[in-house]
């Protein structure tokens, strides 16, 4: 009796179900692969060209023309100016933290003016809000050859530094009683002040100036340029 050989399996079939898969069987291709050699090793498979018969859904790497990865171009030039502008903030609000203004420790301001915004001498009291601006008042009384004389300036000062500074302020005076000064008797004198303010750590400060004076309309005296200077302590 002849035996028969056992019928010739097609590996053709055999390398298209272990190459031909979808996207969603990727997590089997290692178990496929594996096989494939376990056949290959005992010669059951033929050495074929891979590259031939597998799809582009079987590569290890992806094919010329696939999407970016999600943190390059657009979005990778985006997370770089956030990084800078965060690093340009810093730099910005690290000097403000570290020290703060000698007006931010010593903010009220009490001291004699001698001439300045009183004319003769006037008691001052100012309030700084912050280190370069802030609200300050004084009052004067003297007597003249005509009578009791008030004097009570209201004034807004801006000092753009810090220790040593440019000094600006605007206001008013408020003149009023039985006499006058300088040509000024019961009216309003708008003024302008303009100088230098010095201001040290301990607390002390003295500020020279010149007061420009400008009685309202209907009122009498006139224009004023007038030399003064403030000094005192701070707290």
């Amino acid at each position: 009796m002849t035996r028969l050989p056992p019928p010739r399996r097609n590996n053709t079939d055999r390398e298209a179900a272990y190459t031909l898969e979808t996207p969603r069987e990727r997590p089997r291709r290692s178990r496929c692969v594996v096989e494939d050699v376990s056949f290959r090793a005992v010669g059951l498979l033929p050495t074929v060209d891979r590259k031939a018969v597998m799809p582009n859904s079987y590569c290890l790497v992806p094919p010329t023309g696939s999407s970016p990865h999600p943190w390059t171009g657009d979005r990778l030039r985006l997370a770089g100016c956030a990084v800078v502008l965060l690093f340009a903030w810093l730099l910005m609000a690290l000097p403000t933290a570290v020290s703060a203004g000698v007006r931010d420790d010593h903010p009220n301001l009490v001291g004699g003016e001698v001439l300045g915004r009183g004319f003769a001498l006037t008691l001052n009291y100012e309030r700084f809000l912050n280190n370069h601006f802030g609200l300050g008042a004084g009052v004067m009384a003297i007597g003249t050859s005509s009578g009791m004389v008030g004097i009570a300036p209201l004034y807004a000062s801006f000092l753009t530094g810090d220790t040593h500074s440019l000094y600006l302020s605007a206001g008013g005076a408020f003149i009023g009683g039985g006499g006058g000064i300088q040509d000024y008797e019961s009216t309003w004198v708008m003024q302008g002040s303009v100088g230098y303010h010095f201001q040290s750590e301990n607390g002390f400060f003295v500020r020279p100036l010149f007061t420009f004076n400008q009685a309202t309309a209907g009122s009498g005296g006139g224009f004023l340029v007038w030399p003064g200077i403030t000094i005192g302590g701070s707290f």
